[in-house]
């Protein structure tokens, strides 16, 4: 018997044809009824038409209508099998076009089979096809088919509303009994595959197969095929637990793995099947599901990295804090025991002047602590503001060299700089306070952390920006520490804090800084050897 399937769900069409194939049927298929026709005005001779009604382009009850108005094709047996249209009046209009059976789906294989047994049995002893049909006029018929249309459009509509807010509890019900899984699988994104182990024969669905890539027929629906594709590293595990299954060690399959895809990505896929066994507990064939889950997997992984993140943050705050109270006790410390002297005891001017210096030293050491706390809070909340004007890039360098230098001869460290423009072509359009910062904050780093050799800084005019510089011969940063330095609350190394001063936030407002001006910033360092800051400025912005 010869069997036209006519349904535009690519997984309903596909698994109607594999059930009925497997039973020795003579199965053709259409994604709608304007292909039926096509197929059927082309010659070919069917005895049994099997189709779904809401179709686009033509749908089931146009198809119906035109099969049976046409003199070749009256006498095949036509099934309406619907899972939208299923009401008593449903039914009536589709007899009333000419159709002998009307199924609402999902139906179990074996009911699906015994009613093709049965109409093949009453074909072979001559069935009056007209035995079920109501008579009705042609302007009732589209009365009919207008109200139809109408009320399931109607319906729908609410139906969807409904879907929106119960999707999740309709498909947990919907995998409680094989027929609501068939119903999920008509509406899913899931690829279906069924392994028969007696005969290794496999079958992959269309979905199954466009999930990774691939088209129906460039992918061979083969056990081998399958397994070759798996990850090398996933392969052992996933097949340990398929054995563990198919031996009843398992109730369930159901593994998380990737799998190649057509273009040699690799995509993370969540397999879910059950096996069927026989009365010696030996599996004969075995189904399930394939689902696409790598934005699942991205999106744990996301989650893992803030985790890490937020552990690494956590952990960098505790010991800023711990450093910001060293930092702060320090001249604190320094300030409220030397005026206790200065009150106390008998001293000399000399000493007086000694200990008033101590005093606006530690001062002015916790007032830079604090400052920085208000500039990276600041920096945080986003409330910094740009304050573009026109000024002299030399006469900065110039006033810092001034200022840097007495402090620098102190520690006996040559001092130099250098600059790429003469005085009268360096005006830049940029933020003059800021710029000043930048400079400064990284020119008192290169003077913390030298005590022999030189420090040298500057710039070169590179296209439309300059290039800082400032380079030192002191500690020099580890390679793997470069990158970090320029966060928040984070020094190079935290017991640094114990031998130079700092809360660790200056590299960070300079970075900061620099961004908001359209530049960026950089180091190349070697441990031990010094280290050289970079960065760059727009002339104009």
């Amino acid at each position: 018997m010869r069997i036209l399937i006519v349904d535009d769900n690519d997984d309903s069409r596909e698994m109607l044809l594999f059930l009925l194939e497997k039973n020795n049927f003579d199965c053709k298929s259409a994604c709608n009824g304007k292909e039926g026709l096509e197929i059927l005005r082309s010659g070919e001779n069917f005895d049994l038409i099997i189709s779904d009604i809401l179709m686009p382009v033509m749908d089931g009850y146009k198809f119906c209508k035109s099969v049976k108005e046409d003199a070749r094709f009256q006498n095949i047996y036509f099934i309406f099998y619907t899972a939208t249209y299923n009401e008593k009046k449903d039914e009536e209009f589709s007899l009333s076009l000419g159709a002998q059976r009307f199924i609402i789906k999902p139906q179990e294989p074996s009911v699906i089979l015994k009613i093709i047994n049965d109409i093949k049995d009453e074909l072979e002893t001559g069935v009056d096809l007209n035995i079920h049909k109501i008579e009705m006029g042609e302007t009732e018929i589209y009365k009919l088919y207008s109200e139809r249309l109408v009320n399931k459009l109607e319906k729908r509509n609410i139906e969807l509303q409904k879907e929106i807010l119960i999707r999740v509890e309709v498909q947990e019900k919907l995998l409680e009994s094989e027929e609501r899984f068939y119903l999920a699988v008509e509406g899913s994104q899931d690829g279906i595959w069924d392994w028969d182990i007696l005969h290794n024969q496999t079958y992959f669905s269309p979905r199954w197969k466009e999930m990774i890539g691939y088209e129906d027929q460039e992918f061979e629906n083969s056990y081998e095929n399958w397994e070759n594709n798996i990850h090398q590293e996933d392969k052992d595990y996933v097949l340990n637990v398929l054995d563990g299954h198919l031996k009843g060690l398992l109730p369930f399959y159901e593994v998380e793995f990737r799998m190649r895809c057509k273009d040699n990505t690799f995509k993370w896929i969540q397999s879910r099947g059950k096996a069927i066994f026989d009365n010696n507990k030996k599996p004969v064939r075995m189904a399930g599901s394939h689902t696409d889950i790598s934005y699942k997997k991205k999106y744990e992984a996301e989650l893992i990295e803030a985790k890490e993140r937020a552990e690494e943050s956590d952990k960098l705050k505790s010991a800023f804090l711990a450093n910001l109270s060293h930092e702060i006790r320090t001249p604190m410390n320094g300030i409220l025991g030397f005026t206790q002297l200065l009150k106390t005891a008998q001293l000399s001017s000399e000493d007086t002047n000694e200990y008033l210096n101590i005093i606006e030293s530690s001062t002015k050491r916790l007032l830079n602590i604090i400052n920085d706390l208000v500039d990276i809070s600041k920096i945080d909340a986003g409330q910094v503001k740009i304050n573009l004007s026109s000024f002299n890039v030399n006469d900065i360098i110039k006033y810092l060299y001034s200022f840097f230098k007495p402090i620098v001869e102190k520690k006996e460290i040559d001092f130099f700089f250098k600059y790429d423009l003469p005085d009268s072509e360096s005006f830049i359009n940029s933020d003059s306070e800021k710029f000043t910062a930048i400079l400064t904050n990284l020119l008192n780093n290169a003077i913390k952390f030298s005590f022999y050799g030189s420090i040298e800084f500057g710039y070169v005019k590179k296209e439309n920006f300059l290039e800082f510089y400032v380079k030192d011969n002191g500690i020099g940063i580890a390679k793997e520490k470069q990158e970090i330095i320029f966060k928040s609350f984070v020094q190079e190394d935290t017991s640094l804090s114990r031998s130079y001063e700092g809360a660790g936030l200056g590299l960070s407002i300079a970075k900061s800084y620099i961004e908001l001006l359209g530049g960026k910033i950089w180091v190349d360092s070697v441990l031990g050897k010094g280290a050289k800051f970079f960065f760059t400025i727009p002339i104009n912005q």
